[in-house]
């Protein structure tokens, strides 16, 4: 069964790095995982997350967007690393929909890239 992830945005607004750490304990840098990894996931990591996703992405009735595959892209377009629960975290925060696909790292959201971000995307993976 996947487990489903739901955090209420504060004051309509995106909520803060922290307010979403206070409400999902088991999310970490990697993603959702039992790795003991004593990095923690920057606001800068999360802010950079957050300011591609409320450009490239938009509701959806579907889940159509994995967390991995988000991070990459959005690697790809800023020019550096992101980890995967800087990238979920964010996609928490703007009130997507999101659930644990199955026992990894990885979150799936209700969500799909706008017309823009899927040229763009095809180009990255066609070169």
């Amino acid at each position: 069964m996947k487990k489903k992830i739901n955090v209420a945005k504060e004051n309509n607004k995106p909520s803060t790095l922290g307010f979403v750490l206070e409400r999902v304990h088991e999310l970490e840098r990697h993603g959702f995982t039992a790795e003991c990894d004593e990095r923690k996931i920057t606001e800068e990591e999360f802010n950079k997350s957050l300011e591609w996703i409320v450009k490239n992405c938009e509701i959806s009735k579907k889940y159509s967007i994995n967390s991995y595959a988000l991070k990459h892209v959005i690697e790809n377009e800023i020019g550096h690393y992101i980890p995967n629960g800087a990238a979920i975290a964010a996609g928490i925060a703007l009130g997507f929909e999101c659930r644990l696909e199955g026992t990894g790292p990885n979150a799936e959201f209700k969500a799909e890239y706008t017309k823009e971000a899927k040229n763009r995307i095809k180009k990255m993976i066609i070169a």
